[in-house]
């Protein structure tokens, strides 16, 4: 069985036989208000009795109501942890579900216990029914396959039979469940060859029960089993140096073929990635300087290069998520030829239709972004390619990392807020993005916190930029988060054009004060200070 996030490792006896219980992951989203969300909350009342049905472990992906994803594991769960879950979630009962609040609102930029829920489950069923999220939740269950994760249900609320018969034709073999509810409200499994069946035999649920019971569970051998456990609880109980101390030693497991394979190398290397000093800007330099962008990128290159060397190594690095972490590394490493080597990598990933997705676009983008600032700005193609690159990220699907460095990327190339419709309509599209998690005050979470600081900061809103940079403050966030928020902000300010004889408003004033506050916290050489604003 694999291992996946809230993985109970679950056992029923049978005539005294322990059968281990199937791990399904359910992507869905019940919250956009379009004309098939009542069909999707019925379709996921199915799927949840499916799963019970099965006796399957089932963990759901879905949007929450002010944006973003959350994952939901339900079965299984002892009373206790789910006893005072009978609220009514939008006329579906979370009964049986049990909120783990990890936010998954950038499945498509990495984040490690979604990546792990999704790639290592048995099972993942996902639904297609929302047009705008094909492709990415297509570029992931590409990697799943990668993987040789084939046990893939794609469902979908059929609006039209064409379209419903398209869609189906570009799935492959990946088994394909249209659904719409009959004239009683039931959801039914629709088949596009013969047409809308409405008899018991063929609900939806039963439809997704015999396909959960046909699926035999995914096996790995006990090696590798224990391998990505153990990967698992160095990350929950380490970090830092300790951290990077153990992959280290985990690192030389790998040459045994009974532990290689796709998916330990992807976790390894966002494992690797995940090794950063957690420490806090609180005057002590040395801590400070441990601090700051202390990632093993390194490791991750090495990684790949040593698999490169193997015969059949396209087996284990060929993937598009291992593509792009190695690419990444490159680039974050930055040592001679690095940045070229990470461009002609993603580039050559980007040739393909199903790597064309948000991450991967932006990752062209920040590659050619250090290109133009290690120049001395003077790389201005490289720019051009930069804003490119993060434009088509932006266009394919809006998001808070492509939108704000597109727009520094647009002011640095001469645009003014002002005067530029572009630039205005990035700024309200993410104003919508991070006003959806909630009033700034609110906001946990520091890239948002540290977004609309910049949105601010590129509207010359000072005033509010101040109560985003006093909540950043509060956040208290690791020095290398700064340091990119601050890279941002001083290339605004270098190519931001004033007239000579401009005169700072008192919160201009105040910005500038805590620019140079946070400035200071990401210097690696600085003395104890006492500043007043």
């Amino acid at each position: 069985m694999t291992d996946s996030f809230g993985n109970n490792s679950e056992s029923s006896n049978h005539g005294g036989q322990s059968k281990l219980k199937m791990e399904v992951v359910c992507v869905i989203d019940l919250h956009l208000a379009d004309d098939c969300l009542h069909s999707r909350k019925k379709a996921y009342e199915a799927i949840n009795q499916a799963c019970i049905s099965a006796n399957a472990n089932c963990t759901y992906v879905q949007r929450k109501a002010k944006g973003g994803l959350a994952l939901y594991m339900c079965n299984g769960l002892p009373d206790t942890a789910r006893g005072g879950l009978s609220r009514n979630h939008d006329g579906i009962s979370e009964s049986l579900l049990f909120t783990l609040d990890l936010k998954f609102e950038k499945l498509d930029y990495g984040e490690v216990s979604v990546l792990e829920a999704f790639y290592n489950a048995d099972v993942a069923i996902v639904d297609l029914s929302v047009q705008v999220q094909q492709r990415a939740l297509s570029y992931h269950l590409g990697i799943r396959e990668s993987f040789k994760m084939h046990q893939n249900i794609l469902v979908c609320h059929n609006r039209n039979r064409e379209v419903t018969y398209s869609l189906k034709k570009t799935c492959g073999n990946s088994m394909f469940v249209p659904y719409q509810p009959d004239e009683n409200d039931f959801v039914v499994f629709l088949d596009i060859e013969h047409g809308l069946q409405s008899d018991v035999k063929s609900s939806l649920l039963i439809k997704i029960e015999r396909m959960l019971k046909d699926f035999d569970i995914q096996s790995k051998a006990h090696m590798k089993e224990k391998f990505l456990a153990d990967l698992r609880k160095a990350r929950e109980t380490s970090s830092g140096e300790e951290l990077a101390k153990t992959l280290h030693n985990m690192r030389k497991r790998l040459d045994d073929p009974n532990i290689l394979s796709a998916d330990v190398v992807f976790n390894m290397l966002i494992s690797l990635r995940e090794v950063q000093v957690h420490a806090r800007f609180t005057g002590d330099t040395e801590s400070l300087n441990k601090a700051v962008e202390k990632l093993d990128y390194d490791a991750m290159v090495q990684l790949v290069s040593d698999l490169k060397t193997l015969p059949n190594s396209s087996k284990y690095i060929a993937t598009s998520a291992i593509r792009h972490l190695y690419a990444f590394a490159l680039n974050r490493r930055n040592k001679e030829g690095d940045r070229e080597k990470a461009l002609k990598e993603i580039l050559a990933a980007l040739n393909s239709q199903e790597n064309q997705v948000p991450d991967m676009f932006g990752l062209c983008g920040r590659i050619y972004k250090d290109k133009f600032v290690e120049s001395g700005h003077t790389d201005m193609e490289s720019l051009k390619q930069a804003v490119h690159w993060y434009r088509k990220g932006f266009e394919i699907q809006p998001n808070e990392f492509a939108g704000i460095n597109l727009a520094t990327l647009l002011v640095i190339d001469g645009n003014d807020f002002s005067k530029s419709e572009e630039l205005q309509h990035i700024c309200m599209v993410l104003n919508k993005l991070i006003g959806k998690k909630g009033s700034l005050s609110s906001l946990t979470e520091y890239w948002d916190v540290a977004t609309f600081f910049e949105i601010c900061v590129l509207a010359e809103d000072f005033a509010k930029a101040i109560q985003a940079a006093e909540c950043m403050f509060k956040l208290n966030a690791p020095p290398w988060h700064l340091k990119s928020t601050i890279g941002n902000i001083s290339l605004i300010n270098r190519f931001r054009k004033r007239p000579d004889d401009y005169k700072m408003p008192p919160e201009e004033e105040m910005f500038q004060w805590w620019l140079e506050y946070f400035m200071e916290a990401v210097e690696q050489n600085v003395e104890d200070a006492i500043r007043f604003p």
